[in-house]
């Protein structure tokens, strides 16, 4: 599990444990009181799956298409295509 360096809220190291919450440990921080618990990094998705399925979608493939073929939601790949929005439309008219 990782360990935390600073408190997220005013990014002060001085800070103490303080008890668990479902199996996670909490800190205090010593300067604002906040208390916090250890991030989670989450999934991260390599950068050449979404530049391919940019480069699929462009191509005029589906979403559901794409998700076959790269093995990924094609959920995320809406996600991906809403969040580049207009630069993608000027690449689709070139």
């Amino acid at each position: 599990m990782q360990t935390t360096n600073k408190c997220p809220k005013c990014g002060s190291t001085k800070y103490v444990k303080h008890g668990k919450v479902k199996n996670r440990q909490r800190y205090k921080c010593k300067e604002c009181g906040y208390h916090f618990t250890v991030f989670k990094l989450g999934k991260r998705i390599e950068r050449e799956l979404v530049v391919r399925a940019i480069q699929l979608y462009l191509e005029g493939m589906g979403f559901r298409a794409i998700e076959r073929i790269l093995g990924v939601s094609h959920v995320s790949v809406m996600n991906w295509v809403k969040k580049l929005g207009k630069s993608i439309e000027q690449m689709k008219k070139n």
